[in-house]
């Protein structure tokens, strides 16, 4: 049960083989690129299922996308990965980004 009787979010499988089939080699699928671009002044936390998909992940972001903040998170101890992404919709975006993992932390400023 959640908090306060909340509804699960809805949830979308996707083939990400058929995606490239389709013609989409990138890391996100269609839908969550529509849906990203739909979350004008808000944030994301997308779970990432292994550290290769995550730094494609970090890196498409970081490099091709319009962001505030972008963290790439792992715990060792868990396995654990995540990606959060920020956007402010009044286009003040500071290009942040850092990765991570355990108590080690990088940060990227991307100007």
């Amino acid at each position: 049960h959640r908090y306060g009787g909340r509804p699960l979010p809805d949830v979308s499988i996707v083939d990400m083989r058929q995606e490239l089939k389709d013609g989409n080699d990138l890391v996100f699928s269609r839908e969550l690129q529509e849906a990203m671009m739909d979350t004008m002044g808000q944030a994301a936390d997308i779970y990432v299922p292994n550290d290769e998909v995550g730094m494609k992940m970090y890196n498409y972001i970081r490099c091709s996308l319009d962001f505030d903040q972008l963290i790439y998170e792992y715990r060792s101890k868990t396995g654990a990965r995540w990606m959060h992404v920020s956007y402010r919709a009044d286009g003040n975006n500071r290009h942040e980004a850092w990765i991570n993992a355990s108590n080690a932390s990088r940060r990227d400023r991307q100007r």
